[in-house]
């Protein structure tokens, strides 16, 4: 009995050979959590994955216009490709950046919830002076 071990990342080649369809999402999560964890050599993996999934890093390298080399080291967890060039990879993977607004997710219920801000009546003055610590007095 022949059993072939196979690792994670060729598992996922084949996966997203067979479902190009989630590679979107994929990448989106994975930009996602790099972002939160601060972990961009994740990310970089991805697109290393994807770009496997899509033919390989030396059909990529090639209509980049760069060497499979650098390209390996660009997607490489060391990697600090700028924007323009993972602009390019995404524009060659079939993919793109976008920007969009943070947004805080506010639900009905926790704006019922919320107290209402109003403004407190005029406090009536103090026989006493008070100094504060900010404020030394004038001598």
């Amino acid at each position: 009995m022949n059993i072939k071990y196979r690792t994670w990342e060729e598992t996922q080649v084949e996966h997203f050979q067979k479902h190009p369809e989630e590679i979107q999402h994929f990448v989106n999560f994975a930009f996602e959590e790099a972002e939160k964890a601060g972990d961009w050599g994740a990310f970089l993996d991805v697109l290393r994955t994807v770009a496997e999934a899509q033919g390989g890093l030396g059909k990529l390298a090639e209509k980049l216009g760069c060497s499979r080399t650098t390209l390996y080291r660009t997607l490489s967890r060391r990697g600090n490709p700028r924007l323009g060039t993972l602009s390019a990879i995404l524009r060659v993977l079939g993919l793109q950046l976008a920007v969009q607004p943070v947004h805080k997710a506010v639900t009905k219920k926790r704006a019922k919830a919320q107290p209402k801000i109003t403004r407190a009546a005029p406090r009536q003055p103090r026989a006493t002076a008070q100094v504060s610590p900010a404020r030394a007095p004038r001598g």
